[in-house]
């Protein structure tokens, strides 16, 4: 059980293990999806059928991200917001087919990961106990694989009906900061089966609960909610995360150095020394304003490794 109040921030990283792309492998999904095909049930073809205005705009688009030399398609879309619409449907278009229910909750058989790591910690002897847990996750990734895995495990774990178990899901907070890619079939009635399947209603749903913020624009239900969490944490943890600074500005955390008490913990998976040095001064900064807070993994270890050497979740 976690009863130190804890938030784990998510980046692209954290759901490679279940089946989804890093940003700039979504870029190239995206890049070579909109080649121009018409052959039915192409990306290109459900794209341009999903909005026959896109058929104009795809090659431009195509040629100016794959320039663009834009480490996510996020970036890229906040410095080209006339590309918004087209780069939305896109990101749906390229990640709905990664939603292989067999990936996240049919795991035996398959690596041990970190999901699996932290509902092991979560993990008590009745509902009423895992409602105790203390943790937040926010997540600056599209994907619900990780709702989908908690609610399939606690679902099984206390033989709940799917209305009990996506309550006791709501006890620990999961922010999108971007959106998701619709609203899990659990907590709505207009909401998306984790499935594969692309057709124009699954693209629609999830075009509804995606967003990019560009310069000037904000959420600010969510980043206030994301602020108070930060701000309430005795553990802060950044895993699979990439440290872009207009993340980090976005979720409030400048703070002056006695802001937070939090110790905070950050993977660096296949960073090199100078890019750790950077990454300790920007949490100096944005976090703590005191170096003996910080806590980097070793940049050989990925999420789990990180996880169950570095963090005391606990």
């Amino acid at each position: 059980m976690i009863t130190v109040p804890t938030v784990l921030v998510l980046g692209a990283g954290a759901s490679k293990p279940y089946g989804f792309p890093v940003g700039r492998e979504l870029i190239a999904e995206i890049v070579k999806g909109l080649v121009h095909n018409l052959t039915k049930d192409s990306f290109y073809w459900d794209v341009v059928v999903y909005e026959d205005s896109f058929g104009q705009l795809t090659e431009h688009f195509r040629k100016q991200l794959e320039a663009s030399m834009q480490p996510s398609i996020d970036e890229f879309l906040e410095k080209r917001p006339e590309f918004q619409p087209l780069g939305i449907v896109s990101i749906a278009r390229a990640l709905i087919p990664k939603e292989q229910i067999d990936k996240v909750t049919k795991r035996l058989g398959k690596p041990y990961e970190w999901y699996e790591y932290l509902f092991s910690l979560l993990n008590t002897s009745t509902p009423e106990k895992f409602a105790e847990n203390k943790l937040c996750i926010v997540t600056f990734n599209y994907d619900r694989s990780l709702e989908y895995f908690l609610f399939s495990a606690l679902q099984s774990s206390y033989e709940l009906s799917v209305k009990d178990a996506a309550a006791l899901l709501d006890c620990i907070p999961i922010i999108h900061v971007y959106g998701k890619l619709g609203e899990p079939h659990f907590s709505s009635e207009q909401g998306r089966h984790y499935d594969p399947t692309v057709n124009n209603d699954a693209i629609k749903k999830c075009v509804e609960s995606l967003r990019i913020i560009h310069s000037g624009s904000s959420d600010p239900e969510v980043f206030e909610q994301i602020h108070r969490q930060l701000l309430a944490a005795q553990h802060i943890c950044y895993l699979g995360f990439g440290y872009h600074e207009t993340n980090m500005d976005r979720m409030g955390v400048r703070t002056s150095p006695h802001g937070s008490n939090a110790q905070v913990y950050g993977s660096v998976y296949g960073f090199g020394q100078s890019q750790i040095s950077r990454v300790e001064k920007l949490l100096e900064i944005y976090i703590t304003g005191n170096p003996r807070q910080i806590h980097l993994g070793n940049p050989v270890h990925e999420c789990l490794k990180f996880l169950q050497e570095s963090v005391p979740l606990s």
